[in-house]
């Protein structure tokens, strides 16, 4: 079954995760409200496999601790915001041949991390305006950059995929 959600206002959590499609086939999200989370001890969203998740814009996704989790084969679009709180994790990928594309205008607060045995995963930056990524990039995980624009990485770097 295909799972669609669209949120154009907001969504928040102060007991669990606000977005959970493990156990779905598919999914495809859109965000152009806030989805937010307090609690200290789950991730903010969970994603289980073959799912377009799209941060419009306008869409701030915000996290206590873990903001999203990737199990395998999903596409993550950010042209918002994901903040996650006290240096945690932005981004935690546990599975296979996911692509994190982050456009001009997006931001990401927090550590993208790709478990050390998972293959596939890609970080790509699509800009024409330049983007900087400040926080730390761990794992497997290879990186990409399309567009004019520069791409600087000033956090630190231990990701242990080749390039594409």
């Amino acid at each position: 079954v295909r799972t669609t959600l669209t949120n154009q206002g907001t969504l928040t959590s102060s007991g669990g995760s606000v977005i959970d499609t493990r156990n779905a086939v598919s999914a495809i999200i859109t965000n152009t409200g806030t989805i937010s989370s307090t609690v200290t001890s789950n991730e903010n969203i969970l994603i289980g496999s073959n799912t377009v998740f799209t941060n419009e814009a306008d869409g701030t996704l915000t996290s206590a601790t873990d903001g999203l989790s990737l199990a395998s084969g999903n596409e993550f679009k950010n042209y918002g915001s994901l903040n996650v709180a006290d240096n945690g994790t932005a981004i935690d990928i546990t599975g296979n041949n996911n692509t994190i594309r982050l456009y001009d205008g997006s931001s990401i607060f927090g550590t993208i991390s790709a478990g050390s045995s998972t293959t596939g995963n890609l970080l790509s930056v699509d800009t024409t305006d330049g983007q900087t990524v400040s926080e730390t990039i761990t794992g497997a995980i290879a990186l990409t950059k399309l567009g004019t624009g520069t791409f600087d990485i000033t956090g630190t770097k231990s990701y242990t995929a080749p390039q594409p």
